[in-house]
């Protein structure tokens, strides 16, 4: 054996199975095993070569690779290239450890261990569940020879070895996928992803990214469907809260007591069908963020445990007689004027100053008539992508009777409609005839109202009488597919006089053929 006992090499095999629980990073691990078969064996030199996870040759082989060079001053050593690299890559190929010796017959056919002068080599599979990772591989050039009790010692020793590295590497993974993930959650959530070019979406974002990089209570007004949540967590992911979790809890959809123990938890026996303790949100979002949408829907009862938590950092789950500390920033919601709630005793007027230290806005979507278009644009290329389709757009008919529109729904119902156009527009191109019925007389209604609204020039008359005639060629064409023969006969027009407004107001009468 080499200078080290049996006692001592078994103190050696319990330091790896050590080691397997405090080193997680790769590289502090493999120099440390290797420092640890080198010392035990008296080695002159050692190395570990892994099979790379993804590289292989043109031909199909996995690559080789030195992940620890190592010397028995415990310096790195991969620039040394006078090692036996035919004697690694057997046992990498064969999984059979290999012991060779200068007094060997077989070294005549080993010409690197000639040529380098090494007196002995100790190499053996770096192997889980049967699958070979690489090789542990240790020699001397100084006279020292090895036996096989060193053999049998190092074969356990890369038993050991072997699952740290394996516990290494997948953990290093894990933690790329994780880094990999989070990235792409913030990136989902980032402000640039909401959509919004007009002057006050533009306010909404300033404000936004202001109260993100703070700690500070907010409270989201506007009305059902204009996107609350979404900023919400555009908020939390630009924080300094991002890798903790964004929780939200609609506030209007659960009764008092169903609140409380969704919010605070509760103990085994609180009430009937507790049948054992339960985690809050509060808790479980600990240096996270709690989203109360629609907090004005809440029970006073429940508006006074709120305000304790955010007056005193704490939650008491309900049935339980401790309080526990939290930490997680609040950011509420409602489609209410929450000043009128207070005003008329709906609202504890402490509980809103609470919240209510910074109030963002978001304007209904009638008042941004800007974004209407970028929105229908950016919706129909996320459906259409979800769907595998090819890329539709919507016709400019069709954007004229949406900006005409009021949308009580916001930017929620848009969503909906822009999905439902995809469905039944068979074409590339989405009309008014595939928007709602209340959809598609706005147009009509919005230039009649603008027309009767006692214009007070002449201009203004002849633009909207012009916006009439535009669309009533239309009408007149898309119900005819086009064909201008019945078209004329069914106005009443000769067909000159309606190839004239055709071309007056920049229509294609073959386009309608397609519809």
């Amino acid at each position: 054996m080499g200078s080290a006992n049996r006692e001592e090499r078994l103190e050696v095999l319990f330091r790896v199975a050590r080691t397997i629980n405090t080193i997680r990073e790769s590289d502090p691990l493999l120099n440390k095993i290797m420092d640890l078969a080198i010392e035990t064996l008296a080695a002159e030199r050692g190395f570990i070569m892994l099979y790379s996870f993804d590289v292989e040759t043109a031909e199909g082989a996995r690559v080789l690779e030195p992940v620890a060079a190592r010397n028995l001053e415990k310096e790195n050593i991969f620039g040394e290239r006078t090692i036996s690299r035919s004697s690694a890559m057997e046992v990498a190929e064969t999984g059979k450890p290999l012991l060779i010796s200068r007094s060997d017959d077989e070294i005549s056919g080993r010409q690197s261990v000639l040529d380098f002068r090494i007196s002995s080599i100790l190499c053996v599979p770096l192997a889980v569940k049967g699958r070979i990772l690489g090789i542990v591989y240790v020699d001397s050039r100084s006279g020292a020879v090895f036996n096989d009790d060193d053999l049998e010692f190092l074969a356990s020793f890369a038993d050991l070895a072997a699952i740290a590295i394996e516990n290494a590497r997948l953990a290093e993974k894990l933690e790329e996928k994780t880094v990999y993930l989070q990235k792409q959650v913030e990136s989902r959530w980032d402000f640039g992803n909401i959509v919004g070019r007009s002057s006050p979406m533009q306010k909404v974002f300033r404000m936004a990214e202001s109260v993100s990089q703070t700690e500070v209570n907010v409270v989201i007004s506007g009305e059902s469907g204009t996107g609350k949540e979404l900023l919400a967590k555009a908020i939390h992911f630009a924080g300094k809260r991002k890798h903790a979790r964004f929780l939200p809890v609609d506030c209007g959809a659960l009764t008092e007591t169903l609140l409380e123990s969704e919010l605070f938890g509760h103990v085994k026996g609180a009430f009937t069908g507790a049948g054992s303790d339960k985690t809050g949100l509060f808790e479980a979002a600990e240096r996270g963020t709690i989203f109360l949408d629609e907090v004005t829907n809440t029970s006073p009862n429940f508006q006074v445990k709120l305000l304790r938590v955010l007056q005193e950092g704490e939650i008491r789950r309900v049935g339980d007689t401790k309080s526990r500390k939290i930490d997680v920033r609040v950011i509420a919601a409602t489609n209410k004027n929450l000043e009128r709630e207070v005003a008329a005793g709906k609202f504890r007027e402490d509980l809103y100053y609470r919240l209510n230290v910074v109030n963002i806005h978001i304007p209904p979507l009638k008042e941004r008539k800007e974004d209407i278009s970028l929105l229908a644009g950016y919706f129909l290329q996320m459906i259409c992508e979800k769907m595998i389709i090819p890329r539709k757009t919507f016709s400019s008919e069709a954007v004229d009777s949406m900006l005409l529109y009021s949308w009580p729904g916001n930017v929620r119902q848009l969503e909906n409609i822009c999905e439902r156009a995809v469905i039944f527009a068979k074409d590339d191109i989405i009309g008014p005839e595939h928007l709602p019925p209340e959809i598609k007389s706005a147009r009509v209604s919005g230039t009649l109202d603008s027309l009767l609204s006692t214009p007070t020039t002449k201009s203004e008359l002849k633009a909207a009488k012009a916006e009439i005639d535009k669309l009533f060629i239309t009408k007149l064409l898309r119900s005819t597919k086009g064909n201008i023969m019945k078209a004329a006969s069914l106005s009443g027009m000769d067909r000159s006089q309606l190839h004239q407004m055709i071309n007056k107001y920049n229509l294609d009468s073959a386009s309608f053929k397609k519809r």
